[in-house]
């Protein structure tokens, strides 16, 4: 219980520190967007290091804590999604996939993954800062085309 009160605050915190993960503004290019959100994950996931580790090896037996990490998930997915849908409507994302959906939900699991540190994506601290970039240049690619 005590675990999930604090996993619910660094939850509150990450959703306050990306605007609810607000769309790309006017004036921020998709390379700002990427790396605000991306950054933002990576940061709070950082600050609250012993809380996210155990709430990653928590999730797998408490039902609690799996319940937490999962609707944030999807309500992150469905925010990212919705962005994604009206950049496309706009003209201005060209997905690499026509399921944005999927390709949403894989690149949001890749990017947790890479920034709470799971050793399948990262070996050392040394890697994350190459990671993020990764990361980063994957979302880009998927739903902006660059290069």
């Amino acid at each position: 219980a005590v675990l999930a009160t604090l996993l619910r605050a660094v939850v509150t915190e990450l959703d306050e520190m990306t605007n609810h993960f607000a769309p790309r503004g006017q004036q921020e290019s998709p390379e700002m967007f990427v790396s605000r959100m991306v950054g933002t994950l990576a940061t709070v996931t950082s600050r609250n290091d012993p809380v996210m580790a155990a709430c990653q090896a928590a999730r797998h037996t408490d039902a609690e804590i799996r319940s937490i990490t999962d609707a944030f998930s999807d309500s992150v997915i469905a925010a990212v999604q919705k962005n994604i849908a009206a950049e496309v409507a706009a003209g201005t994302a060209a997905p690499i996939a026509d399921d944005t959906a999927a390709l949403v939900r894989i690149l949001s699991a890749t990017t947790w993954f890479a920034v709470s540190g799971d050793t399948a994506f990262v070996r050392s601290a040394d890697d994350i800062p190459r990671a993020l970039h990764a990361i980063e240049q994957l979302w880009l690619h998927a739903f902006w085309g660059y290069r």
